[in-house]
């Protein structure tokens, strides 16, 4: 199964996570999660090697995305995405996203054994 979801633009935060968990769990190797022209904010997550945005075990793509404001505090884990998988990054911009954890590794991004790229994209704060 693939899915993409497609925004109107990433000053319109269409998928916001009201700081109440993880915003998406793709934790299913052979699926893909795509998602353009938009802004995902305020996710939380609280469990070790997760992420306040996104986990993801198949491949991720983003293009035109903001991602701001998500946090994780669980050990291991990331504050935007947290990828086992393929990730594609291209005109991504990480604003503010924060890890409080023990055996912090990233407040954007972690990937563990994966191939990862990233074009274009800005990390702020």
């Amino acid at each position: 199964m693939n899915v993409r979801i497609i925004g109107s633009g990433v000053n319109e935060c269409i998928i916001d996570g009201s700081s109440s968990g993880m915003i998406f769990n793709a934790s299913i190797e052979k699926y893909s999660l795509e998602l353009r022209n938009l802004c995902i904010q305020n996710g939380k997550s609280s469990k070790a090697n997760t992420a306040g945005a996104i986990y993801s075990a198949g491949m991720l793509i983003t293009y035109n995305v903001k991602f701001q404001f998500n946090s994780a505090t669980g050990s291991n884990s990331a504050g935007a995405i947290y990828s086992i998988g393929s990730l594609n990054i291209s005109g991504t911009a990480f604003f503010n996203n924060t890890l409080t954890a023990p055996n912090a590794e990233g407040a954007a991004i972690r990937t563990i054994h994966n191939n990862t790229t990233i074009i274009g994209s800005s990390f702020i704060n």
